[in-house]
């Protein structure tokens, strides 16, 4: 049989690219890295935002006594701030945040639609030492300024696991105060809040 010259072309292409050298095989390798990240929470957590009795006016003295100034929660929730003792010219300064209760905030609590034990400790006359929150300056001197904390004896936890509640108190402005006095105060230590959260004991493992 008489090859068509096409096909006669096709055989000779064939042929010609059998006899080519074979080409050399690359890899191109590339590595990185992965990481894997875990944590732990506890079930049950409780965070308190700071109690802020304000800034007070009071001019340098050295008799009429000491200020007290008792933060209270009325029913609606609002803080109301009360001076008594030594009032001679004292006054709150409108120029920074008002007084505020502190808030604790509880989440994830065992305890649902029930009410959760509240206790407070290390909460009694308190020193304070210099900070500068709220662009105060930090005071030439300490006045001997002193605080007691208080909080609820218990709160409602809600069905989701959550509940809240205040923590108010009273501070002391001692009866002698100098110009180096002047400046912003914070506890020297934290008061310990405690949350007993009743397991029910149908959910206990």
């Amino acid at each position: 049989m008489k090859m068509t010259m096409k096909a006669a072309l096709l055989a000779a292409t064939l042929t010609a690219l059998t006899a080519l050298p074979a080409q050399a095989q690359t890899a191109n390798t590339i590595q990185t890295s992965v990481n894997a990240r875990a944590g732990l929470a506890a079930v049950t957590s409780v965070e308190c935002s700071d109690v802020n009795f304000g800034v007070w006016r009071v001019p340098e003295r050295t008799t009429g006594g000491a200020t007290l100034i008792t933060l209270t929660v009325t029913g609606a929730g609002a803080t109301v701030a009360t001076p008594s003792g030594n009032l001679s010219n004292v006054a709150l300064s409108t120029r920074y945040e008002a007084p505020t209760a502190g808030v604790c905030n509880i989440i994830g609590a065992f305890n649902k639609e029930g009410s959760n034990t509240v206790a407070i400790s290390n909460n009694l006359d308190m020193p304070m030492v210099a900070s500068n929150h709220e662009g105060l300056p930090t005071p030439g001197a300490l006045a001997a300024m002193l605080v007691d904390l208080t909080t609820v004896s218990s709160t409602a936890i809600a069905a989701n696991g959550t509940g809240s509640f205040a923590v108010v108190g009273v501070l002391e402005i001692p009866e002698v105060i100098v110009a180096e006095n002047y400046g912003g105060y914070v506890t020297a230590d934290p008061a310990t809040v405690t949350v007993n959260d009743i397991i029910p004991a149908n959910t206990q493992p």
